[in-house]
């Protein structure tokens, strides 16, 4: 056997991610034919300056890598593999600037983003909203329920006094925030009791008269104790802000990415080798939200293991609209009665008296979930849809969390 030593060399401001991008190792005979036998597929592939690579066993032979990164970029390399091992460091696409780095690899900026001078419509103001914690039992709202939230999107009253937060670091347009750990608000670290009171917090972003609102997800814990930091980078447009989160966690955010960027199966094959790390304590519940995502977005025939997971997520984590919502789609695909059908139809009303899930895939599940209902003349099936639904026209759908703009999405 040879040996392959893979990583993506790509610049990150002194992060490491081990599992970072996807690679398909491709065999060919060597008369150029194709050996499909010999194939290496969905390889999980480190990213980073001085990342350690991942051993790849493989026949002697030639081979072409082709890699594919969460922002979208693909980079490729042909080899030899011999008796020796053969090193394979992939170049891409660096960040215009080093801290935008982050954001960069896991899409949040332009592949090309040329840093143009004077862009923007004016300066944007951030601001921190809090909502009214939700107990663990009991009729408490969400801190802002659907209708407060469509009403400060929609200027139709002002909004809640918040908390202006200054940025990081800016330029041409871009502002960058960090949260959490070894970032601004370290109050956010102040993690709940599993079940607990969870209070929700907002992100709204204002540039003249257009607003953005955002449910953040903080704090994000991290298996290895504490939490990691949220970055946040606001785009001032003409026609309004962008709010852009990611998470610094090496293991969740390139899974995000690629949620986002609608590339389902590579989102898969990193959710399926962080599995345990995601579900097994769910430490993070907002990380296991995603990895139910994925796993219900690219479910295979006889894969159901993780089914339970999804079941313990809704229960525990009774704050979280994204469980329930995961809870009630899963029950309808999988269905064999009415009972499962009448549980389904409850997790959607129970996601939707959680308030707005903090994934805009959550946010767009859920409408399909009630729809499913009330097109059966289910009233309060109905009631819940409509609003619903006048939320999410200001979803701005190229996001993975549900971010609702002045405008439409």
């Amino acid at each position: 056997m040879s040996e392959l030593l893979l990583r993506v060399d790509k610049y990150l401001d002194g992060a490491e991610v081990p599992h970072g991008a996807v690679a398909q190792v491709l065999a060919f005979d060597s008369r150029g034919g194709r050996s499909p036998a010999a194939d290496v597929r969905d390889v999980v592939v480190p990213v980073g300056g001085n990342v350690a690579p991942a051993s790849i066993p493989v026949e002697p032979g030639d081979y072409l890598i082709e890699v594919l990164l969460p922002n979208g970029e693909r980079t490729s390399a042909e080899v030899r593999a011999g008796e020796a091992p053969v090193s394979v460091d992939l170049a891409v696409t660096h960040s215009p600037r080093e801290w935008l780095s982050w954001q960069h690899l896991v899409g949040g900026v332009p592949l090309r983003e040329n840093m143009r001078p004077g862009r923007g419509a004016g300066p944007v103001r951030l601001e921190w909203l809090e909502g009214l914690p939700r107990g663990r039992v009991g009729l408490a709202g969400p801190g802002y329920p659907w209708r407060a939230v469509l009403a400060i999107v929609t200027g139709a009253e002002p909004a809640p006094e918040g908390l202006a937060v200054a940025p990081l670091t800016g330029e041409s347009g871009w502002q960058l925030y960090r949260f959490g750990a070894a970032g601004a608000l370290k109050w956010l670290d102040q993690e709940p009791e599993p079940g607990g009171p969870m209070r929700r917090r907002y992100l709204v972003a204002r540039s003249g008269a257009d607003v953005s609102l955002v449910p953040v997800p903080v704090p994000w814990p991290i298996t290895s104790g504490g939490a990691a930091v949220v970055d946040v980078l606001v785009r001032d447009q003409p026609d309004g802000a962008r709010i852009l989160i990611s998470p610094m966690d090496q293991y969740i955010a390139p899974v995000i990415g690629f949620l986002s960027a609608g590339s389902a199966q590579p989102a898969r094959v990193l959710v399926d080798h962080a599995r345990s790390r995601l579900f097994e304590k769910m430490v993070n519940p907002f990380a296991a939200a995603a990895g139910g995502y994925v796993l219900l977005a690219t479910e295979e025939t006889g894969d159901t293991a993780w089914h339970p997971l999804i079941a313990n997520l809704a229960a525990r984590f009774d704050w979280l609209p994204d469980g329930a919502v995961l809870q009630g789609r899963l029950l309808l695909r999988h269905r064999s009665g009415s009972a499962d059908v009448h549980a389904a139809r409850d997790s959607f009303m129970e996601a939707y008296r959680r308030g707005l899930p903090f994934y805009t895939l959550g946010l767009q599940w859920l409408v399909d979930g009630l729809r499913t209902f009330a097109g059966t003349g289910d009233e309060e099936a109905g009631r819940m849809l409509a609003t619903v639904q006048e939320v999410a026209w200001h979803a701005d759908l190229a996001q993975p969390f549900a971010t609702l703009r002045s405008g439409t999405g």
